[in-house]
């Protein structure tokens, strides 16, 4: 299975240069925040199963959509929903969480928001046991607190993946749009699954890589 996961900015990145990404890689499943009103619009045309919101303003537009008939639900969260759903991977169940976490750097409301985001996300996969894979914006680099509580947890699916392969994993958020990318904040995050063929995207007019990858379940 193909998953490609973006923050598309908030309503800024463009349409059609998504739609070109999208086109390169054909992903079965997407997992998106920021998605603004047009770029939802889009995607509703191109994915026929799961949820799309969106939303010009505040930073809570999110979409979780597949080719495939898809059951997506809310997960509760502080400041902004996540989205959840069980997709089958080779006929391995696997529960996948999509998530935008707070900016730390907001202040220090967004960092105790966070910690609240983090929790509600444990607790879920408590609740629903592995295999799991969560993915998003979580504006933590590998450094930081909620990104080292996440991976007390899972593995990072990215990281592992450019490690076999002999590279280094690349940075995904630049300060503006078409700058160099400066941090790793998007994640792939995983427990019994296993990611292969990890591309990362520009998209025009976001400050973000879209992030894609093959997922295949651990095997014995």
């Amino acid at each position: 299975m193909r998953l490609l996961t973006a923050n598309l900015y908030t309503g800024r990145a463009g349409v059609s240069a998504f739609a070109t990404v999208l086109d390169a890689e054909r992903p079965d499943v997407v997992v998106c925040q920021e998605v603004g009103t047009d770029m939802a619009a889009m995607l509703s045309v191109r994915f026929g199963h799961g949820v799309v919101v969106g939303d010009d303003d505040n930073h809570t537009g999110r979409a979780m959509l597949s080719h495939a008939p898809l059951v997506v639900n809310t997960l509760e969260m502080a400041l902004r929903p996540g989205l959840r759903t069980r997709i089958d991977l080779a006929g391995v169940g696997v529960e996948l969480v999509g998530i935008h976490l707070a900016n730390p750097v907001t202040g220090p409301r967004a960092v105790a928001l966070r910690r609240l985001q983090v929790s509600a996300v444990l607790d879920h996969l408590d609740s629903v046991g592995t295999p799991a894979v969560v993915v998003g914006d979580m504006n933590a680099t590998p450094v930081w607190p909620a990104y080292r509580r996440l991976r007390s947890r899972l593995r990072d699916g990215i990281a592992d993946a450019a490690r076999h392969s002999g590279r280094s994993p690349q940075r995904t958020w630049a300060a503006r749009p078409g700058w160099p990318p400066m941090l790793r904040i998007d994640h792939m995050l995983t427990a019994g699954v296993v990611l292969d063929d990890v591309v990362v995207h520009r998209i025009a007019g976001s400050d973000h890589l879209a992030v894609a990858a093959t997922l295949r379940p651990v095997t014995p």
